[in-house]
């Protein structure tokens, strides 16, 4: 059929005797008053189908009716192309004027036209009747043509209508009639005699949805899985849907076309057993139990759902053609099945229904072929359209990725990309993930080429698991079979703890990774006669003394590494922070290995901060390209920093640490360039000060305003001293209303910026040091509270031996001196001048060495604390009758996870089984919470949470939800 050419601007159309009337109302008026009668409409029927059937009552084309119906002092008001598959909408004058000639009251005709008032188009020419034509069926709703049979029965007359059609409508069980929708055409009735199977699908299609809304969407998702079934290739055994074209086709068809055409028609009756398959909800339920709760990889994983689904469709060898898909919507429909267990809350619904614009069927007018253009017979090819929703930049940024993929595949053989990881400056690793969170809605192409590449792309497990499988799988092709009943022995610490940690939970791994770990030859009986790997703490020294060294051969020291350093992907900052704490604490590190590591640095691990050893490599490096001068200050560094650290260990060199001093000496700083650097620093300081007394008049702490009120502050802090010793108070210390511990704060602070500012100590610095000697130590006032804490301590006679942690070591008092013990060497000297009046010395240290701490006593306040709680998940900041609980099972978890000896993890165990538990304790706390107050707000939605998450939730954790009676 050749296309119409579009409406002119101004009507053409003329009255009998051959003038233009004056206005469209006179033609309309004439019109009305002739003797085509009422002409009422079909339910549901085009607009546009309508007027086409008013104008062959008025014996005129639409094309005229239009004319006279839009025209408004001769101009027509009409825009858009008049076609056969084209719709029209109309505003109100417009309207009023159909319903002028059809003699149908304009409520009838709403009612009766879907379209009658869903817009008001606006005009080209201001105001009057205005038209606008629309097609497409991304504008037009889905419509198709009335049945022949009903339409003669409705109207008397052998015309053609078309109405819109919902997907139950589209058969006509009365006259047997398949109602087509055809672009660029009026749709084309097709004769059903020859498949009463279509008939027969519509009767149990109109039943399906008599049970609601569920229906509806179950044919939505059973028509996407029908038309990704029609666009592929049909296996030798499928003889139904060959034998349905061929008895459907009409004459004269050409059979490719049809074939293209008829998709909705041949698959109905599939679409509507599937769809009432989907809608069952016993069926939902099976599927999620027979899934064992783990996201599908591929369909076989379910073959008695695939066996079902074959048999209702009468398809036996449907089964094994769908066993390998891993994408598609039916993997889909069965993805969001198991992951909202089937719930029937409406968030669970709308994802569980929900179809993706990639997995929706192409529109036919993308597939068919155009009618032949004028002067021509051969029909115009289809037009190359891209997928809905997937623009051209879209397409160019995935050719992008996949190309970095392919890339990082060859090198590396998997796509377990991390996700921070890049290449070439490409975000790979990101990239990945969101494809990864977008698999269900991808389009089959992007999924066939990262499947292509990799067919565990995209796992349902964590793609760490998979890179630790690769390199378990690269070490079998290097050294033959793995040996679990040894532990491993022929891996590395990291891989072995990883193949026993599978070993551990075979039953409780996925389908796919079980298949997996056989490959590797671990199967049920292997895992079964898995041993525990035993740790080789020297081969992890060895290896991380090795990345220490090149570390230290490129930047000459260690001080720099700090605890989150990596070198070469290990993780040297923590491995020497380990070190570090253990060569304070027991047990100490072996001689060889300190020995090793002082070989690279021997300042690797000194007795006074990091801080200070980074800052001295920086002066020394300095140093090495500048001549130090002392005397002008070391203002002329390049480094401002450089030289206020510089000028700080002046002012501080004689509490320094000797070793410090000695240190020192190699960047110039001795005795002698001290004095000189002091001198000028002092004169400095007098200058500023004769300027700043020359400004203000006084200088800071100086000012006789201020006296009285601070003689008042004074008498409360002797009074304070008077009464407890001391004058370490805390910040929000108040006495007798006064508020003493923020009035020292501010004294403190007064007197740390003038010495920052190297000013000499103001009066009321020598008038507190009178008071307390140690009012403003050089070190935190907790600390120094806890030192009068233990002097009252001694004071009052209560039991004090160091030698043999008394007090307790678990006691508050007991863990202040254990900690200054273990941290003795790298104190101040005034600190270890104070712990000598409490007598710890290095002689009292060095026999308490020897014996081992209790902890018994420990265990006691762990079994009172379980009695009254329930439980042993206690938070770090417990205190159990004065004992830090808390802290002290923190302890004793984090040895029982290192491996390190734990006298006390059997007696645990027997109190609380869950005391140490593989996941965050805080999912433990929270456990207990809602297992002693289940109907409180915060424990219902905790417990929704844990059945929402409940496939990436431990099988430990689910027994335990088990017995307070939550299941996923």
């Amino acid at each position: 059929m050749a296309h119409q050419q579009p409406p002119r601007t101004r009507a053409h159309s003329t009255t009998v005797s051959g003038e233009r009337p004056a206005a469209s109302g006179i033609l309309v008026t004439a019109l009305a008053s002739g003797a085509a009668g009422r002409v009422a409409p079909l339910q549901d029927e085009l607009t546009l189908s309508f007027l086409t059937r008013l104008a062959a009552r008025y014996h005129l084309s639409p094309r005229d009716l239009l004319a006279a119906v839009t025209e408004t002092d001769g101009l027509q008001n009409l825009t858009g192309m008049l076609c056969p598959d084209s719709e029209i909408h109309l505003n109100a004058q417009a309207r009023a004027r159909i319903a002028t000639l059809c003699r149908v009251e304009p409520q009838v005709l709403e009612r009766a036209l879907p379209a009658w008032m869903r817009e008001e188009p606006c005009g080209k020419y201001g105001a009057g009747p205005v038209g606008r034509l629309m097609r497409g069926e991304q504008a037009v709703a889905a419509w198709g043509p009335a049945c022949p049979g009903c339409t003669s029965a409705r109207t008397g007359r052998l015309m053609s209508a078309r109405r819109y059609l919902a997907p139950e409508q589209r058969v006509c069980p009365r006259h047997r009639y398949w109602l087509m929708y055809l672009p660029h055409t009026s749709g084309l009735s097709v004769p059903l005699a020859r498949c009463p199977e279509v008939v027969e699908a519509h009767g149990r299609h109109v039943r399906l949805l008599r049970h609601g809304a569920v229906g509806a969407q179950a044919f939505e998702v059973a028509r996407a899985v029908a038309g990704a079934w029609w666009q592929q290739s049909w296996p030798a055994e499928e003889m139904l849907w060959p034998n349905r074209l061929a008895a459907t086709c009409p004459e004269g068809a050409d059979p490719s076309w049809w074939q293209a055409a008829a998709r909705d028609l041949i698959t109905y009756p599939e679409t509507v057993a599937l769809a009432r398959l989907l809608a069952d909800r016993s069926l939902q339920q099976r599927t999620v139990t027979e899934s064992g709760r783990h996201l599908p990889y591929r369909l076989g994983e379910l073959p008695r759902l695939l066996t079902e689904l074959a048999d209702r469709l009468g398809r036996p060898w449907l089964a094994r053609h769908l066993a390998a898909d891993t994408h598609g919507p039916l993997f889909t429909w069965i993805h969001s099945c198991v992951r909202t267990r089937a719930a029937s809350t409406r968030a669970a619904q709308k994802v569980l229904w929900r179809v993706h614009s990639a997995h929706r069927p192409r529109a036919l007018s993308d597939l068919l072929p155009r009618p032949p253009a004028a002067g021509t017979a051969q029909p115009m090819p289809p037009p190359v359209k891209r997928l809905r929703g997937h623009s051209v930049q879209a397409e160019r940024a995935f050719e992008q990725g996949v190309a970095h993929a392919r890339l990082f595949h060859q090198q590396h053989g998997h796509l377990a990309v991390p996700k921070d990881a890049t290449l070439g400056g490409y975000p790979l690793g990101t990239w990945l993930v969101n494809q990864r969170a977008r698999h269900l809605r991808m389009p089959d192409h992007h999924f066939m080429a990262l499947a292509a590449l990799d067919p565990w792309w995209n796992p349902p497990w964590d793609p760490r698991w998979r890179r630790q499988w690769h390199q378990a799988a690269q070490h079998t092709r290097a050294h033959g079979p793995l040996n679990a009943a040894s532990g491993f022995p022929d891996t590395g610490i990291n891989l072995a703890e990883w193949l026993y940690e599978q070993c551990a939970r075979y039953a409780d791994l996925h389908p796919e990774q079980q298949r997996l770990m056989a490959s590797l030859g671990i199967d049920t009986a292997t895992a079964q006669a898995a041993r525990p790997p035993r740790r080789s703490y020297s081969e992890r020294f060895q290896m991380g003394l090795a990345h220490a060294a090149a570390y230290a051969s490129q930047h000459g020291q260690l001080a720099n590494v700090g605890q989150r350093t990596v070198h070469d992907g290990f993780p040297l900052g923590n491995w020497l922070a380990l070190l570090r704490n253990r060569h304070h604490n027991r047990p100490p590190v072996p001689a060889d290995r300190i020995q090793a590591l002082n070989a690279l640095d021997p300042w690797w691990n000194p007795p006074w901060s990091l801080y200070w050893q980074r800052h001295y490599y920086r002066a020394r490096d300095m140093a090495a390209g500048h001549t130090l001068n002392p005397s002008n200050g070391y203002d002329d560094l390049p480094d401002a920093a450089v030289a206020d650290w510089l000028r700080r260990q002046c002012r501080d060199y004689h509490h320094l640490h000797p070793n410090q001093q000695q240190l020192l000496t190699a960047v110039g700083l001795t005795p002698d360039t001290v004095d000189t650097a002091r001198r000028h620093l002092t004169t400095r300081t007098g200058t500023a000060r004769n300027r700043h007394r020359a400004k203000n008049g006084s200088l800071l702490g100086h000012r006789p305003d201020q006296r009285a009120g601070f003689d008042a502050a004074l008498a409360h802090a002797r009074s304070y001293a008077a009464q407890h010793g001391h004058l370490a108070v805390p910040g929000d210390t108040l006495h007798d209303g006064f508020p003493l511990g923020r009035w020292l704060a501010r004294q403190r602070n007064q007197a740390s910026t003038r010495a920052r500012r190297n000013l000499p100590p103001s009066p009321q610095t020598g008038e507190l040091a009178a008071i307390d000697p140690w009012w403003n130590p050089p070190w935190k006032s907790e600390w120094q509270r806890n030192y009068y804490r233990a002097l009252h301590h001694i004071h009052a006679g209560k039991p004090f031996n160091i030698a043999h942690r008394v007090p307790n070591s678990h006691t508050a008092l007991g863990s202040w001196i254990d900690r200054a013990c273990c941290h003795y060497d790298r104190l101040h000297p005034g600190q270890q001048q104070l712990l000598t009046s409490l007598g710890i010395t290095p002689e009292a240290l060095a026999a308490r060495t020897g014996i081992a701490p209790h902890w018994h006593t420990a265990i006691e306040h762990a079994r009172s604390y379980a009695a009254q709680h329930g439980h042993l998940a206690a938070p770090h900041h417990t205190l159990h009758d004065g004992f830090a609980l808390g802290r002290w099972l923190v302890k004793q978890r984090y040895r029982t996870r290192t491996g390190t000896s734990c006298p006390a993890a059997g007696a645990l165990t027997a109190i609380d089984p869950w005391w140490n538990p593989p996941w965050n304790l805080r999912w433990q706390r929270a456990y207990h919470h809602a297992r002693t107050h289940p109907h409180t707000h915060a424990s219902r939605q905790w417990l929704n949470n844990q059945r929402a998450a409940w496939p990436r939730l431990h099988p430990d954790q689910q027994r335990l939800l088990t017995h307070i009676g939550v299941t996923g």
